[in-house]
């Protein structure tokens, strides 16, 4: 049988998460990437899972990028049956602004350290 687009998206999204739970993240990654295109209707679910892999990898710049594409896409609208992954994507966006300031921090006080 041939798969459309949207259930070879379906499919590959299964995989990415079934890869993120056994901590095979770096797949997994890559894996959500694929189905973000082909799964036009859940990419809002896909940047989310995404997200939260590159962010369990410490990639939070890429991390960010997601967020910030997610928080700007039409598919994520506030009173629409995403809503709940809006808010969950808003709260991702503040705890990667958080750790990195406290990288930036933790970098300024090595620094600091080495000088003396």
């Amino acid at each position: 049988l041939a798969q459309t687009d949207a259930e070879r998206g379906q499919a590959t999204y299964c995989i990415a998460t079934a890869m993120h739970t056994q901590g095979k993240l770096e797949a997994a990654v890559e894996a959500y990437r694929q189905a973000i295109d082909m799964w036009a209707a859940q990419r809002v679910v896909v940047w989310f899972s995404l997200t939260n892999a590159l962010v369990e990898l410490g990639r939070l710049d890429e991390a960010a990028e997601v967020v910030a594409e997610a928080l700007s896409s039409p598919h994520l609208s506030a009173a629409g049956p995403k809503a709940p992954f809006k808010q969950q994507l808003l709260r991702i966006q503040e705890d990667i602004h958080f750790r990195k300031q406290k990288a930036t921090a933790g970098l300024e006080t090595l620094d600091t350290e080495k000088a003396t």
